[in-house]
């Protein structure tokens, strides 16, 4: 039996809105994907802050650091002091 145009048309017209009802619903399943994968990743810009302010940080400990090693000799002259008044105390004790 052959089919009339009309019925081809028709049969083709409603092939063609369900593979358009499904390549909807494939758009918003994809924009669903981007949206997560937005929320989840860190983009570059952030993440390349986030280190500028963590290589910062490392400048500033490092020089705290190293303005600890120079207040050393200071702190270990003021031990032979500090031995000075405890030996001055002990003596006027007895």
């Amino acid at each position: 039996m052959e089919l009339t145009t009309e019925e081809r048309i028709m049969r083709l017209e409603t092939r063609l809105e369900t593979e358009l009802v499904t390549i909807k619903e494939l758009i918003y399943d994809l924009k669903k994907i981007v949206m997560m994968r937005e929320e989840t990743y860190v983009t570059k810009d952030i993440l390349e802050s986030k280190l500028e302010i963590r290589d910062r940080e490392i400048a500033s400990l490092k020089a705290d650091k190293q303005s600890n090693k120079n207040n050393l000799p200071v702190w270990l002259g003021l031990l032979p002091a500090i031995a000075a008044v405890f030996v001055a105390i002990v003596a006027l004790w007895k």
